[in-house]
């Protein structure tokens, strides 16, 4: 029995116990405050991605290879893509703005064609800019270059597209995800357990040549392709570290 005194300890069997509880090791005030000096430290805090959205998985790792190849220490980076898309939208978007404000202020009969015109000038920029990013640039992420000074001077240049392959258990038509919704087409199992994850898939083509290229020097082409799980944990943060790694045996292993 614990006998309970006025300003004493509770006694049990002659001996003292204390009542109050056992703090923890860490607090999770403590906990809690790690986490905010960490973040306003010069640390680099991690950004975390969905890890149930194939475009936030491959927005991540797409910007991770323009950051390491673009380093000052590396390729200067070539924006004429970006630069090709934007002129063809801004065109797009200031015909479409100019041809809805004439056609608000002027008269229909007088209007109509110079309208017309801008209706068409839209659709044909409009039309411009998907099949260049349909056939031109394609699923390139990274264009650069830079020159070297040895015997001569020479140009490397460095070209990186990025894709996410099917999944070998995804339905191949339409046809197909429609007839296995209904249960009528039999779902294969994956081959192996990796075959379960989507994957992110890098083909980089390196050029290296002289003589404001004609003279070729050196040409490989390489491919890197592993699972999402293989770079992110399970909160969306990219093993950055493991990534820069992966993209450095690539680079090393076609440069020569």
């Amino acid at each position: 029995m614990a006998k309970k005194v006025k300003g004493k300890q509770p006694v049990v069997d002659g001996t003292e116990v204390s009542e109050t509880p056992a703090t923890p090791s860490k607090p999770e005030k403590q906990v809690e405050k790690t986490k905010q000096e960490s973040s306003t430290s010069g640390e680099e805090v991690p950004h975390k991605v969905n890890t149930a959205n194939l475009a936030e998985l491959k927005s991540a790792c797409d910007e991770c290879v323009k950051e390491y190849f673009g380093r000052p220490t590396a390729f200067s980076q070539s924006h004429t893509h970006e630069d090709i898309r934007l002129a063809l939208g801004w065109s797009s978007t200031i015909i479409a703005f100019a041809s809805a404000y004439y056609g608000y202020r002027t008269e229909f009969q007088e209007s109509k064609f110079w309208v017309t015109v801008g209706v068409a000038l839209y659709m044909l920029l409009s039309g411009a800019s998907a099949l260049y990013s349909q056939y031109i640039e394609k699923n390139v992420i990274f264009v650069g270059k830079r020159r070297t000074v040895a015997s001569r001077i020479s140009t490397e240049r460095l070209t990186v597209s990025s894709t996410v392959p099917p999944s070998p258990t995804a339905p191949k038509s339409y046809v197909d995800s429609i007839l296995a919704a209904v249960s009528l087409a039999p779902t294969p199992e994956p081959a192996s357990a990796a075959d379960a994850f989507p994957s992110y898939k890098l083909s980089v083509s390196y050029v290296h040549s002289s003589n404001n290229g004609k003279s070729l020097i050196h040409h490989a082409d390489a491919t890197l392709e592993k699972p999402f799980a293989a770079w992110f944990d399970e909160e969306g943060s990219l093993w950055k570290e493991g990534f820069e790694k992966a993209l450095e045996e690539l680079l090393s292993g076609i440069v020569g």
